[in-house]
């Protein structure tokens, strides 16, 4: 189920996503057009269908699937006029899986994916629940999971002209995974998220030119892991994610003051219902960039949309049984 937010803070439905039920995929924008796909579907397997979101006709279309195998928790962000999707995990348990270090080149014109420099990073072994960002005409993978117990605190940056990573300054504050990152006027902003013991709630701001971290006001809401990250016209947004209970809030940053200001909460179900609902949301706004909190989201055109995981609301629906589904919303 995907739903748009409206300048008035409201939100409304719009056309199911094409691919099915869907959790931990990822999504980019090119050109007012969003890109959705990967994941896992309803049957508990990770997938490698990508489709397209035309706003105008409120419809999808199947493109071309990304290549290698089926995958879950990898990133996705766009520069200039391409998508790119790489690194993940290609099974629902992580200790049957192989994590990904691949990295693929999306050309909307064509349909045709390629192939780029693998990520080098964790001795070429793949990385998944990795967060990105995209500043400038660079793409950036931070942090991640690279196994029990092991996690990065590492900034890698990608650069589509060379097709090359580089290692960047790592983030200060210890490893973590499941962080929330966006971009604001060519820096980047990363914070949240989980390390082996605690959910956190720190803030930094990168700065691509310098290759160094300011720390930053904390996010003001509940330590937490997975949220939503994203940034309109020059003010960034983190919300909803986990505590160890699915949260609703959403607070604004403004970087020229550093400071942040509550927003309204998502409102498209009942109060019970929603703190308890995991979102995953894209943010597309001509030039913004975007981070996803349960995905690596990077996408940039005009409106918001939220995808309600369906394997919960199956698990909810048993224990609610009063609550009844359409194709408009959520009703109590």
């Amino acid at each position: 189920m995907f739903f748009q937010l409206t300048a008035q803070n409201t939100w409304s439905s719009i056309a199911p996503f094409g691919g099915g039920e869907r959790e931990r995929g990822v999504a980019f924008v090119i050109g007012g057009r969003a890109y959705v796909g990967t994941g896992i579907d309803s049957a508990n397997l990770c997938r490698s269908d990508i489709w397209e979101y035309d706003p105008g006709t409120n419809s999808w279309t199947q493109k071309a699937n990304l290549p290698g195998p089926g995958r879950r928790d990898a990133i996705a962000f766009t520069i200039g006029s391409r998508g790119y999707v790489g690194t993940g995990i290609n099974t629902i348990l992580a200790f049957t899986g192989t994590k990904r270090r691949d990295l693929y080149e999306y050309n909307p014109i064509t349909n045709n994916w390629t192939a780029k420099d693998n990520w080098p990073g964790n001795f070429n072994g793949g990385v998944y629940y990795a967060s990105a960002f995209s500043a400038g005409d660079k793409g950036y993978l931070v942090c991640g999971k690279y196994g029990p117990s092991y996690y990065s605190d590492e900034l890698w940056e990608y650069n589509p002209a060379v097709n090359d990573w580089a290692q960047k300054q790592s983030i200060p504050g210890g490893t973590r995974y499941g962080v929330t990152a966006f971009s604001i006027s060519g820096k980047g902003y990363v914070g949240c998220g989980s390390d082996e013991n605690y959910f956190l709630n720190n803030f930094y701001e990168y700065d691509p030119q310098t290759d160094e971290w300011t720390e930053k006001a904390s996010f003001p809401g509940s330590p937490r892991f997975n949220a939503v990250g994203l940034a309109i016209s020059g003010r960034g947004y983190i919300g909803m994610g986990t505590d160890g209970g699915y949260q609703k809030d959403f607070y604004e940053y403004n970087p020229a003051t550093d400071t942040w200001l509550q927003k309204p909460v998502f409102r498209v179900v009942n109060a019970d219902l929603a703190s308890r609902l995991p979102l995953v949301v894209m943010v597309m706004l001509e030039q913004a960039k975007v981070q996803m909190g349960l995905n690596a989201v990077c996408i940039n055109t005009s409106l918001i949309f939220c995808l309600i995981i369906p394997t919960i609301i199956k698990e909810l629906l048993q224990q609610f049984p009063q609550i009844q589904f359409n194709n408009k919303q959520i009703l109590p």
